[in-house]
């Protein structure tokens, strides 16, 4: 799967369903913090990637209701400046504290808050966004259908989702396939299966140093409906990332990303989807939109102290750097 470079991972599949895929052996609402990652590396080279990613998002925003955006799983800021450029207010929010520091001392949107927060568990008050963004997340989620309940739960009715995901079978999980084939076959024995044909809803990326997962399509729009979401537009990319075809214009990537979207191998997909259930308006004050991610309390976080108490059920949510750090992790 497509998930940082192609050709990079290979997959163990027993073509379990999502649920006989989780492990005992971790935390349920474990959300890998990326640390090990050297995202500036990650990028070097993949400049194709960037711009076509960034030309995506900005069509797809282009069609949204920007009042208030929370985008989710931010990382270092690089699609962030895009999600600002379209929003009124923008929130941004992600696992790892370190991120979140670099996109604030290199932004200077005032409309703008940051925080570090669990993506199961989003410290927000329900109806608080007309539009949520989350990119190169959904496939590194153990519980996909967790997430998106959360992330349902904040949207506003009527109010809009722009994510991407890597499916399978595409042309990444082809190549990495025969890849492992040619490469790791005798290493894994009889276990290893392909993950391309693979009939599962969705397969663990083995080996692997983070939780990933490769799904369905039919998984995917699946999980859309049953969360409440529509889905209006859709996109795709990925070929670009690719040895002698990234040597073509840029144009021609932006072009093909909504002309080629449909076909059934394109590495990742972009999708606008909109909530078309769900009752109550909009959250108008900004500061309004805030709540305990234990208990849904109210909270405000213009508070300037290091460290606050929840006062319904005394979660301690810490000040660090400046940044508000809501992360919570139930027993």
């Amino acid at each position: 799967m497509h998930l940082s470079q192609p050709g990079v991972m290979w997959y163990l599949s027993d073509g379990l369903t999502m649920r006989e895929q989780s492990s005992d052996e971790e935390h349920p609402d474990a959300i890998s913090t990326f640390e090990r990652f050297d995202f500036q590396s990650l990028w070097r080279g993949r400049e194709k990637v960037i711009s076509t990613e960034r030309f995506i998002l900005t069509s797809l925003l282009s069609r949204t209701d920007g009042r208030r955006t929370l985008e989710i799983g931010t990382g270092e800021g690089r699609l962030s400046g895009v999600v600002q450029l379209n929003s009124q207010e923008y929130v941004g929010t992600d696992i790892n504290l370190s991120f979140l520091n670099r996109i604030s001392r290199s932004c200077e949107n005032r409309k703008m808050r940051l925080l570090a927060s669990n993506l199961y568990h989003l410290p927000f008050r329900d109806n608080s966004f007309t539009t949520v963004v989350m990119i190169r997340v959904f496939n590194f989620l153990s519980r996909p259908e967790s997430a998106m309940r959360e992330i349902t739960r904040v949207l506003a009715p009527g109010g809009s989702l722009v994510m991407s995901y890597n499916p399978k079978p595409s042309i990444a999980t082809f190549i990495d396939d025969l890849k492992a084939i040619l490469r790791y076959s005798s290493m894994v024995g009889d276990n290893w299966k392909p993950v391309t044909f693979s009939t599962g809803d969705a397969v663990r990326i083995h080996p692997s140093s983070i939780p990933a997962f490769s799904f369905s399509v039919r998984y995917f729009a699946r999980l859309m409906s049953e969360s409440g979401l529509a889905a209006v537009a859709e996109s795709a990319s990925g070929l670009e990332d690719y040895r002698f075809v990234d040597r073509l214009p840029d144009e021609l990537f932006q072009k093909m990303a909504f002309s080629l979207y449909r076909m059934p191998m394109m590495p990742t997909r972009f999708v606008l989807a909109r909530k078309i259930n769900g009752s109550g308006k909009l959250i108008m004050e900004a500061e309004s939109i805030y709540c305990c991610p234990q208990c849904q309390s109210s909270i405000r976080l213009d508070d300037a102290s290091t460290q606050t108490f929840c006062g319904t059920c005394g979660f301690r949510r810490d000040n660090c750097q400046g940044l508000p750090d809501l992360r919570y992790f139930p027993d």
